[in-house]
């Protein structure tokens, strides 16, 4: 395989980041994309190039498409993930994973059956603090660790809430992160 063809699934706000990070990879290639909306599909593509398809299944079916990279609300990751999954398509998908535990145990099963890779998007671990901790994990500074819990408290403007009428929503977000 000389390049990876990734289709982008949901082209809102968080989508752009995606494509350009595939611009800047060598290797990596926008193959296709598709939204509800078709009009933002084909706006996307004229923006990050790609084919824009009509719908999950002729992303699905795109020859090009190697990997697929979901980006709708949080709680619409299954459905997407469950049929890439099954097309055979490697997944990487926006955080969090899904809403519930449960359905992320789907898509985690349905990508150990389908012998499919999995990512989720973990988007500061390689954060001063994240590293920080890490060190510190690595010399031994806290010991032998049998149980860990944290909380860490994100600030998050209206402005953000009113972009998407999805974020923060018990349906489409579960409320916030898991």
């Amino acid at each position: 395989m000389d390049s990876i063809g990734f289709g982008i699934v949901g082209v809102g706000v968080i989508a752009s980041f995606h494509a350009r990070a595939i611009a800047e990879i060598s290797g990596a290639n926008l193959a296709a994309c598709f939204d509800v909306a078709p009009e933002r599909s084909r706006k996307f593509a004229e923006e990050f190039g790609g084919n824009p398809r009509e719908s999950l299944a002729d992303l699905l079916t795109d020859p090009a498409v190697n990997a697929v990279i979901i980006c709708t609300p949080s709680g619409l990751h299954l459905e997407p993930a469950l049929a890439a999954a099954a097309a055979g398509k490697h997944l990487v998908i926006e955080k969090p994973l899904e809403i519930t535990t449960e359905r992320c145990d789907q898509i985690i099963n349905a990508a150990r059956e389908n012998h499919v890779r999995l990512a989720g998007i973990f988007p500061s671990r390689f954060s001063d603090g994240a590293l920080l901790i890490r060190k510190a994990l690595d010399d031994g500074r806290f010991g032998r660790l049998t149980v860990l819990d944290a909380s860490v408290k994100w600030h998050r403007s209206e402005e953000y809430y009113a972009q998407a009428g999805w974020r923060g929503t018990w349906k489409l977000d579960g409320g916030g992160a898991l």
